[in-house]
């Protein structure tokens, strides 16, 4: 559903969301809420002491990504009948988030100044034109 509305918008809102008192079941749910709407989930403890957040600010595109990463992991491991922690699939998906989508971004970044090096040699030619036109009528 989120990626589909990431697709669609090209944005989510962020959700922030505050757990009192609940248990990993209800921590995990909240956090994963949040985590991939690029908010944040913070437990209170019974005596209004805060803990730090699991996760910080993070580019939803890239949570997802990494969520899915490790879903299909997890699941390709039950089809396999591989038993394997999840602490070593997510180093495995760290470790590809650095080559797959630090390129994929390095590439988007080139492109966009690929795209304004032309947009800046087009305006750069229409004030060469502009001048020479105003020097030819003097």
């Amino acid at each position: 559903m989120l990626k589909h509305l990431i697709k669609e918008r090209g944005h989510i809102i962020p959700i922030n969301t505050i757990g009192l008192a609940t248990n990993k079941l209800g921590q995990r749910f909240l956090n994963r809420l949040s985590t991939s709407t690029g908010g944040y989930f913070q437990e209170f403890d019974m005596k209004w002491r805060t803990r730090t957040p699991l996760y910080s600010n993070m580019d939803v595109n890239d949570i997802v990504w990494a969520q899915t990463r490790i879903e299909a992991e997890q699941r390709h491991n039950i089809e396999n009948g591989k038993n394997e922690t999840i602490d070593d699939i997510i180093k495995r998906v760290k470790d590809e988030f650095q080559f797959e989508r630090g390129a994929t971004k390095l590439a988007q970044f080139k492109e966009e100044e690929a795209r304004r090096l032309r947009e800046y040699e087009i305006l750069l030619n229409n004030v060469k034109m502009t001048n020479q036109n105003i020097l030819r009528e003097v």
